[in-house]
């Protein structure tokens, strides 16, 4: 007699593959004692991948702050550390202001494209030389809701700065849009893969690392299986388009009023049961919500027991496997 769906018991779900880290002031000054605890925890539980977000930021005025300090500098300090243990590093661009949202038809797409260059071209004199400088990474977020005129607005952009990156160092060049939407019609989902699929098309991206959205919505976990669709549909959109797919699921919870909060490690292995076609899956991001070893001065007890537990519960799990 069948067991029912309660009692199933699920494969392991996808291991991760690396992790985001978003600098924060002043991590990008910080040297070996700070950063080698929080990689040597990355290659404990098996990730070779490293996403550095931005490596500069955009103030409401569109003044561009970078993240690459004179002197000590953290990512070289990381580069370094990630030639020697055979790990892959995406280095980030301009993560600006507006950040792809709806709101973004307010943002000069030419200027923030020249910027992004324009940075392109300091990181690819700085860090070039790096073995493990793997690839370029554009955070500028797309959303799925949004109609297709809205995507294909960003379509020029993306191309500039892929041919500018590749152009530089010819590596790949990825970039993380975002599940803003839940229980789409077959409409809906259906219109998710027919935009993307020709937003991708010629684009010069390569790498489509989808972000479930699960923490920044803070989904219920009855809803999370919700998710799979739209990772099928963009799984879909990215084959057509031979760009190679990914999950970026996220390690956190969005209690709102600028509070995040590791997730909880059952939501967390959920959320990567439903991530259909992904090729790999990444965290976003690792340094924040699943580091136990380095930890900001913003963060109280609770929360640096919430990483480790988050990052004990992820390494007790994959060694079962």
């Amino acid at each position: 007699m069948p067991l029912p769906p309660s009692e199933l018991t699920l494969p392991p779900p996808p291991r991760l593959c690396g992790g985001f880290i978003q600098y924060w002031r002043p991590m990008e000054t910080w040297g070996e004692d700070h950063w080698h605890p929080v990689l040597d925890a990355m290659v404990e539980a098996g990730m070779t991948v490293i996403v550095i977000q931005q490596l500069a930021s955009e103030d409401a005025s569109g003044h561009v702050e970078p993240f690459m300090a004179e002197g000590q500098d953290a990512t070289k300090v990381i580069l370094e550390y990630a030639t020697n243990h055979g790990m892959q590093v995406y280095l980030g661009l301009l993560f600006n202001r507006l950040n792809g949202s709806t709101e973004s038809k307010n943002l000069d797409l030419e200027d923030t494209a020249q910027k992004n260059i324009n940075l392109a071209k300091t990181v690819a004199t700085r860090y070039g030389g790096y073995p493990a400088f793997t690839g370029w990474y554009i955070p500028l977020e797309t959303w799925t809701s949004a109609p297709q005129t809205y995507l294909m607005t960003f379509k020029p952009f993306f191309q500039t700065v892929s041919r500018a990156c590749k152009d530089l160092a010819n590596k790949p060049v990825a970039f993380s849009p975002f599940v803003n939407s839940l229980y789409g019609s077959e409409g809906e989902i259906s219109e998710v893969t027919t935009t993307y699929q020709g937003f991708l098309t010629g684009s010069g991206l390569d790498i489509l690392m989808l972000q479930d959205g699960v923490g920044a919505r803070n989904l219920d976990p009855s809803d999370v299986p919700a998710n799979a669709v739209y990772f099928d549909a963009m799984g879909t959109a990215c084959a057509e388009a031979g760009v190679e797919f990914w999950a970026n699921v996220e390690s956190f919870t969005d209690y709102g009023s600028d509070c995040r909060r590791p997730a909880d490690p059952e939501r967390f292995k959920l959320q990567r049961h439903c991530i259909p076609k992904a090729k790999h899956a990444i965290t976003f991001d690792f340094f924040h919500y699943m580091n136990p070893y380095v930890f900001l001065e913003c963060m109280d007890q609770a929360r640096q027991e919430a990483m480790k537990t988050l990052y004990r519960a992820y390494l007790e799990e994959i060694m079962g496997q």
